[in-house]
């Protein structure tokens, strides 16, 4: 996983979907969206989300924490990937790449909910 996030806490970690699966279908275009079940809050300067359900923690970088933000309008992984490189000076494959896995990370934690696009 790209390092937008470290795990804090304990609990259910059951993978529940594979991203790759996910976006594989292109021409559906998932949509990404945040799972109400979440609380954001700030701890020490650094972006802490937590899920309630489990008491699973997770402390966000920079980018992980304005991935999040990004998320809190429901989004295809295209308009993510639009919005991280205007923002960020990164390059395109290293973006898609750590934005997927990291997108992977909190979807299988059910951090994201990913419905399908059409």
């Amino acid at each position: 996983m790209a390092c937008f996030a470290s795990v804090r806490g304990c609990g259910d970690m059951t993978s529940i979907r594979n991203l790759d699966e996910i976006i594989a279908v292109r021409q559906s275009e998932p949509i990404f969206r945040q799972n109400t079940d979440i609380l954001l809050a700030e701890v020490s300067g650094e972006a802490v989300l937590t899920r309630t359900a489990t008491q699973t923690c997770l402390e966000l970088d920079e980018i992980g924490a304005r991935v999040w933000t990004l998320l809190a309008k429901p989004r295809t992984f295209a308009s993510l990937i639009d919005a991280l490189m205007s923002e960020f000076d990164v390059d395109e494959e290293v973006c898609v790449a750590n934005t997927e896995a990291f997108l992977q990370y909190l979807t299988e934690r059910e951090f994201l909910i990913v419905s399908d696009g059409t």
